[in-house]
């Protein structure tokens, strides 16, 4: 879905404006490696915990998130 390619990509963007590699952003937000990069290229549909902790953690609104996936 174009949704998920659109919050992998803001993802990503929030993480590189911060300087940080994949695995001390992913830390950052309380994820796995893993969940990360997934969320990043857009494989699978983040659990909703996962979507809550990204939301969270980048100051955006959950039920905006939600929308994107």
């Amino acid at each position: 879905p174009a949704g998920l390619s659109v919050l992998g990509k803001f993802v990503q963007m929030a993480r590189r404006e911060q300087g940080l590699e994949p695995a001390a952003f992913a830390q950052r937000l309380g994820l796995d490696l893993k969940e990360l990069l997934e969320i990043e290229s857009a494989r699978t549909s983040p659990e909703l915990r996962v979507l809550y902790l990204v939301s969270k953690a980048l100051g955006v609104s959950y039920e905006k998130l939600q929308i994107l996936v």
